[in-house]
């Protein structure tokens, strides 16, 4: 008899524990759902303003962009000119030192 109740026992702790292994495993199995929503401008309406709000928060990113260009062109122009302009004056130069060499006669008659 006591050997049935010892087996009872056991078999009752075995039953928990599984029931709470199976809790465990359950609770391990849950995943993680984020939802966002998003409402467009169309569903909520556009005001008089709205077009005056967006270009004044896009001005800017605009300003940026249009700085970073004109740095562009000012790095791209530099090695040209270090080129370009003493061959223009060289060019200016030589064309003065030429016509200061011409004399122009005139016959009189």
């Amino acid at each position: 008899m006591e050997i049935q109740r010892q087996l009872t026992d056991v078999q009752s702790q075995l039953d928990s524990e599984t029931a709470q292994r199976k809790t465990l495993a359950n609770e391990t199995e849950k995943v993680l759902v984020e939802i966002l929503f998003h409402v467009d401008e169309s569903v909520l309406g556009v005001d008089f303003f709205t077009p005056i709000g967006n270009a004044l928060r896009e001005s800017g990113s605009v300003l940026a962009d249009s700085a970073a260009s004109l740095i562009v062109v000012i790095v791209a122009i530099i090695p040209w000119l270090l080129l370009v302009v003493p061959a223009c004056w060289l060019l200016i130069r030589f064309i003065r030192i030429d016509a200061g060499n011409e004399t122009i006669h005139y016959d009189r008659d």
